[in-house]
């Protein structure tokens, strides 16, 4: 057998020849790199990705926020790849930006009408770009620094950082039973928690006696960072369980101690490979999964409502930004045949004209005649062309409306409706036009004898298991009807009969046998099955009293990545910090003093010379010291003065024996707005909201406190009409009130009374237009208006009620006839106040009285006890 044997110098020359092949390239691929990790294409794209949340936010204006999202921000994957040539459609990742859109009304109160616009990336495509720029950087500027064993080690540690990140964010994704606290009680996580910051105290101590003596910049900072941590410990075990923080942040603390552990192991295995740019790189790397976050969130997210009445059970969340036409059949005994046709097929119209939608699972075939995205619904009129053929449209009939956009303040969703024909699936025959709206009922629709009920409805999403509403409760600020928090306690259940009634999407699948009451409140939602339950609304009507609430339900398998990248961020950003600055310090305090030439010091000895001349010649040596003294002098006079200053306004006022004592007042309590307030802070923003000042002055060109206009409104309203504590500066407005222009542009009460019937005139013009629509002029009336109330508030809340006297006993039996007239008259009085009363409770004013809950004595009438159980904890003086 005959072997064929290759020179040596063979195998070298083509070994030779791949190496520099593989060079060759890659010194081609290197500019292509270079430029797209330059920092100044960096700058551009940070730039482009302000530019379209600058233009996003602008156009919430006259749109929604999830259709601005849409179009503004994420790609349609469909759009963009798709079955047609050709295939891929670049289009799809730019948005068309109209020029309009720059000039909101609020600025451009004309409304001028700017044509045309221009296409721009969208915000995941520059999102892309900035990620293949980050990538690209890293490859050229970020090499790898180890070599052998360490390079091993630190990618080992690098994958198991890599691990334990993927087992934080799965963990919280978990699909199975309930997340609502980890396997230790909230009070156990506090101490351990606690516990952790010693050990890191104890390792600043270590570490201050491990560093070399000669390193004094690190032993510096260590020191210094030993005794603040030190100093909080402290100050936290003295405060035991006072400063522990709630069961919602124990929550957030929870996750966050979870997703600093993996920053601390990417951070080991980044600096055994990258050595000083350890910290760089993850910073980097947190950096990245932060924008893959919202890529997940996009394609993955969704989010529904339950809406729930008291008593009532669930099985579907309901996804109020996406519309369905469902077609039910309630023939069979045990269950509903539901067919819905999505909002997408809907809305589509290939051609010319509407499209015809056919199924095989519909009864009929679809024709949307007509679409509103938001709509208004009326009465027919007589003799009114109507579209509608059959069903609810013969008596009703919609209009357009403009969509709800984001910044509308009232909010609320778009009322859509549409006018939909259904036409027989074999003949083809016109069943009739129907009126289909979210307003509306479901309607019957007949073909032969099988009749269907259609409905325009938001899509609903339904789910494996029922919740139950037990009971939903909503707490307000005291004396307001501002909420302070939304609480359900629900029943969820999820078992095989329960997967089984509810859908056929169900059926057969693996159950969780949960029967279970639960308690949802803000801030505290429920994590169940890997969907997130929060509690995010509640309504009452006020015909019936029933209430209902509303949970939002939220998908999201990569909720925990942002607590991770966050802290990845972090923890990268704290150790490229501390590198950086250690190096800067050793080499600040290492660095040796330069030594001096010859010739440049016997040259900088004879510049001295000349300016000592200098300076004889100007003066004496004794000129040259006072100067010196007052180049402290000055800045230390400043610094008394200031501080003398402030030290006069922090002295507490003196008042003489027989007046007010003014201070001591303003320090009572009162209830404003839900919360706990001094008289003097109440005074000072209600006279900063009148007259935009915290002072004012009274009828002898004295300048008063706030404290003072408030006491002489509560006690001397005719004095305090007198003062000049209304701002006024348009021209129009102090012309409709027949004033003069002055300086200071302030005016009284008894000044705005001769013209009051026009103004309130023009505050009902002003008030029955919408926002968008009024005029300066307009604007103006109705912020006059706004502080005009804020004084008869005040004035209301704190007046002393005109109740009639009553006649005492002696005069009562005497004239009996006379003391039940006069006790007539009282109650007639009493019950007028009453009535006030509960008008001006519903102006949310200030409660000045506390009121004393004694337990009832059982010899009062139950009508008296329970008026003294339904009194709030506060009330106004006039209550009171």
């Amino acid at each position: 057998m005959v072997t064929e044997t290759k020179p040596l110098s063979a195998d070298l020359s083509s070994e030779t020849e791949a190496r520099e092949e593989f060079r060759s390239r890659q010194a081609r691929a290197y500019p292509v790199l270079r430029s797209l990790a330059s920092l100044k294409l960096t700058v551009v794209l940070f730039a482009m990705a302000i530019f379209i949340v600058l233009a996003g936010t602008l156009a919430q204006v006259n749109k929604d926020i999830w259709q601005v999202i849409g179009e503004y921000f994420r790609i349609n994957f469909a759009e963009l790849i798709n079955g047609q040539f050709p295939w891929v459609h670049p289009s799809a990742a730019f948005v068309r930006i109209d020029f309009q859109i720059f000039f909101p009304p609020a600025f451009f109160p004309s409304k001028p009408v700017v044509p045309g616009g221009f296409f721009f990336p969208k915000g995941w495509t520059i999102g892309v770009l900035l990620g293949l720029n980050l990538v690209a950087a890293h490859l050229v500027q970020f090499r790898v620094q180890a070599r052998g064993w360490r390079l091993w080690t630190g990618l080992g540690i690098i994958l198991l950082g890599v691990l334990v990140t993927w087992a934080v964010i799965a963990a919280g994704a978990d699909p199975e039973g309930f997340q609502d606290r980890p396997g230790l009680s909230w009070g156990t996580l506090w101490l351990l928690f606690k516990l952790g910051l010693v050990a890191l105290w104890g390792g600043l101590l270590a570490g201050i006696f491990a560093v070399d003596q000669n390193r004094k910049a690190e032993r510096g900072i260590l020191i210094g960072s030993a005794i603040l941590l030190g100093g909080f410990l402290l100050w936290l075990f003295l405060q035991g369980d006072a400063f522990r923080l709630g069961d919602s942040s124990m929550r957030i603390l929870w996750q966050l101690i979870k997703a600093t552990l993996a920053g601390t192991v990417l951070l080991v295995g980044c600096l055994f490979v990258f050595r000083r740019r350890g910290g760089m790189v993850l910073l980097h790397g947190g950096i990245g999964l932060l924008m893959l976050s919202e890529l997940f969130v996009g394609t993955g997210a969704q989010e529904a409502q339950m809406s729930i009445q008291e008593g009532q059970t669930v099985n579907y969340a309901t996804d109020i930004r996406s519309l369905e036409l469902a077609i039910v059949d309630r023939s069979p005994r045990d269950y509903d045949e539901v067919v819905v046709v999505p909002e997408p097929i809907l809305l589509r119209t290939p051609g010319q004209g509407p499209a015809v939608i056919r199924h095989a699972d519909l009864p009929f075939d679809i024709q949307v005649v007509r679409f509103f995205r938001n709509s208004t619904i009326r009465d027919v009129r007589p003799g009114e062309k109507n579209p509608a053929t059959a069903g609810a449209g013969l008596f009703s009939i919609v209009e357009a409306a403009r969509p709800v956009a984001a910044t509308d303040r009232m909010g609320g969703t778009d009322m859509s409706s549409a006018y939909v024909k259904f036409l027989d699936k074999k003949s083809g025959e016109d069943l009739g036009t129907y009126l289909v709206s979210l307003y509306l009922r479901p309607q019957t629709v007949k073909v032969g004898d099988q009749s269907y009920e259609v409905a325009l409805r938001h899509k609903r999403v339904y789910k494996p298991y029922t919740v139950h509403l037990i009971d939903v409760r909503k707490d307000d600020y005291l004396g307001t009807d501002t909420p302070r928090n939304y609480s359900s306690d629900i029943r969820l259940v999820e078992n095989d009969a329960t997967r089984e009634h509810l859908s056929p999407l169900f059926a057969g699948g693996s159950t969780r046998n949960v029967d279970r009451k639960i308690h949802i409140w803000m801030n505290n939602p429920l994590r169940y099955a890997g969907e997130t339950f929060y509690q995010s609304g509640y309504w009452k009507d006020p015909r019936t009293g029933v209430e209902r609430t509303t949970l939002q339900v939220v998908v999201n398998p990569s909720w925990m990545i942002p607590y991770v990248a966050c802290m990845i961020v972090a923890t990268g950003m704290l150790a490229h910090f501390w590198i950086v600055l250690t190096r800067f310090l050793n080499r600040r305090v290492a660095q040796p003093k330069p030594q001096a030439d010859p010739a440049e010091e016997r040259a900088s000895v004879s510049r001295q010379q000349r300016r000592h001349q200098r300076k004889t010649r100007k003066g004496s040596p004794a000129d040259s010291k006072r100067w010196q003294q007052a180049y402290w002098l000055v800045p230390t006079i400043l610094v008394v003065l200031c501080g003398g200053w402030v030290l006069s306004k922090a002295r507490l006022p003196h008042y003489p024996s027989d007046t007010m004592n003014l201070y001591e007042f303003g320090k009572l309590p009162l209830m404003f707005e839900g919360r706990s307030k001094p008289f003097d802070t109440f005074a000072r923003n209600s006279l900063r909201i009148i007259s935009d000042r915290q002072t004012f002055v009274d009828s002898e060109d004295n300048r008063q406190p706030a404290i003072r206009w408030l006491l002489d409104v509560i006690a001397r309203p005719e004095q305090a009409e007198k003062y000049r504590v209304f701002r006024i500066r348009h021209p129009g407005v102090l012309d409709l009130l027949g004033l003069e222009p002055r300086p200071g542009s302030r005016y009284s009460v008894e000044e705005l009374r001769k013209n009051i019937e026009e103004f309130d005139k023009q505050v009902r013009l002003a008030a029955g237009l919408a926002a968008e629509d009024r005029t300066l002029f307009q604007r103006k009336v109705l912020q006059l208006r706004q502080k005009i109330s804020r004084y008869t508030l005040i004035v209301a809340a704190f007046r002393r009620p005109p109740l009639p006297e009553l006649p005492d006993l002696t005069d009562a039996k005497q004239d009996q006839q006379a003391a039940a007239e006069a006790l007539r008259r009282f109650k007639h009085a009493y019950d007028i106040i009453r009535m006030q009363n509960k008008q001006l409770a519903a102006s949310q004013p200030p409660l000045a009285v506390p009121v004393l809950h004694d337990e009832s004595p059982e010899d009062l009438p139950e009508s008296l006890r329970d008026w003294l159980s339904e009194r709030q904890p506060w009330e106004t003086y006039a209550e009171a």
